[in-house]
């Protein structure tokens, strides 16, 4: 028996932008779903996007132009032709040299682009005496011709001297991050009414795309668009969980829809920590089997993938004898390394205050001044009681003055620990 209801598929609609790795240069590009393949790179030096020139580019030919109309210009005494490039989908200048018997593209700024002056026959503009004319040729683009031994020839179409950019800029100024699982993942795309696109690194650096003239340009964040800044468990996506044996407890691998960054978290009773263990490497091979990742806390704790795809929880309510979705929260994440710094430097202060308590142990009181005897013993040990019991321990004066330094010790080793592996990362990111 037929289904009285078929599922209808709802087809998104198409992206504004695409990624793409090139191959040549080994730099990230982000190109304009325009019909074309011109893509552009990001220099974070400037924090501008640029036109990748490559040969992995389309390259840009007379036939891709299509001319509008030519005015003269004062600057260069001769005539500028404004054309329609349909690789850049964008209104240029061109000049026609006579040596190459190309086109060159200039930028007068002096020069407006007038619409209403769009040629409506065939005859653009007579140069070097009337010895060249330009017209449109069939389909639209531009023709030239010469005249030569009394007739009209034809001057075949070339390519064209464009204002791109250097090629060495796409691959000396710019530097991407290296802990990115995915290369085209530099590049973060919103689904956003104002076609932002994201350069990410260290920071958020937000473009815009104008179609009127094909160019980027900075913009603040969307107002309708998540908070970059603060990062929600519901914009994780989880890839897989695996184990932490030396930390004894479940890590998640799940991509940040903010960043696209793989990043590694752990649940807490606060909610979602982000941690930095050592001991567990991202494997993009590994798929995960089922939308379950982990139960904690004795089962009263599911973690899972929701059906939007993101993290989400449920707890196990002792009133209500069922689980119950925890709502999202904000994820934390550790220390950093101005933190630990600064972590490790209390610390030091305080195994040095407590070096300067140890000056005033029992016995060096006993050696120093045997009058002040009973009085600095029943001192001392009121002290070291405090001590032991803030501790936890029940040794003597000689136990507890060891039971205080050596955890001490043991947490400076762990600051100093996690102080090398943030300082290795940050020499990966800056290579």
């Amino acid at each position: 028996m037929l289904p009285a209801v078929y599922p209808v598929r709802a087809y998104a609609p198409p992206q504004t932008f695409i990624t793409h790795v090139c191959l040549y240069k080994r730099v990230n590009v982000l190109g304009v779903h325009r019909g074309n393949s011109c893509y552009a790179f990001y220099e974070y030096s400037s924090g501008k996007f640029h036109w990748h020139e490559c040969k992995c580019q389309l390259q840009i030919t007379e036939s891709n132009l299509t001319p509008h109309y030519a005015v003269y210009s004062e600057r260069r005494k001769d005539h500028v032709i404004f054309v329609y490039n349909n690789v850049t989908a964008k209104i240029e200048q061109y000049i026609f040299n006579g040596t190459t018997g190309g086109l060159e593209q200039v930028d007068y700024s002096e020069l407006v682009y007038d619409r209403n002056l769009v040629t409506r026959g065939t005859t653009v503009t007579t140069l070097q005496n009337g010895k060249v004319v330009l017209e449109v040729g069939r389909y639209g683009v531009i023709r030239k011709l010469s005249h030569l031994y009394g007739q009209w020839v034809e001057i075949p179409r070339i390519a064209v001297k464009t204002l791109r950019d250097d090629p060495k800029d796409s691959r000396t100024t710019t530097t991407y991050p290296t802990t990115n699982t995915i290369p085209s993942t530099f590049f973060k795309i919103d689904n956003c009414t104002n076609a932002r696109v994201h350069a990410t690194g260290d920071g958020y650096f937000f473009q815009t795309y104008q179609y009127y003239n094909g160019d980027f340009f900075s913009c603040q964040p969307c107002p309708s668009c998540p908070d970059p800044n603060i990062l929600m468990d519901s914009q994780l996506i989880p890839r897989y969980c695996t184990f932490s044996k030396k930390h004894n407890t479940c890590v998640i691998f799940a991509r940040n829809s903010a960043t696209s960054w793989i990043g590694k978290y752990i649940y807490t009773k606060e909610g979602f920590l982000q941690v930095n263990y050592s001991d567990v490497v991202y494997d993009p091979s590994v798929i995960l089997q089922s939308n379950t990742l982990c139960v904690l806390e004795k089962g009263t704790v599911v973690v899972y993938q929701n059906r939007n795809g993101s993290l989400s929880v449920d707890r196990w309510d002792e009133m209500e004898k069922q689980f119950r979705t925890v709502p999202p929260k904000r994820v934390r994440a550790e220390m950093k390394r101005g933190q630990i710094l600064e972590g490790s430097k209390d610390t030091e202060d305080s195994k040095d205050s407590d070096g300067s308590k140890d000056s005033k142990d029992p016995k060096n009181a006993v050696d120093s001044d045997d009058s002040s005897d009973s009085e600095d013993s029943e001192d001392s040990e009121d002290t070291d009681d405090s001590e032991d019991s803030s501790e936890g321990s029940e040794d003597s004066d000689d136990d507890s003055d060891v039971s205080i330094l050596d955890p001490m010790e043991v947490e400076i080793q762990k600051l100093d620990t996690r102080m090398a592996e943030l300082l290795a990362n940050i020499e990966k990111l800056e290579l």
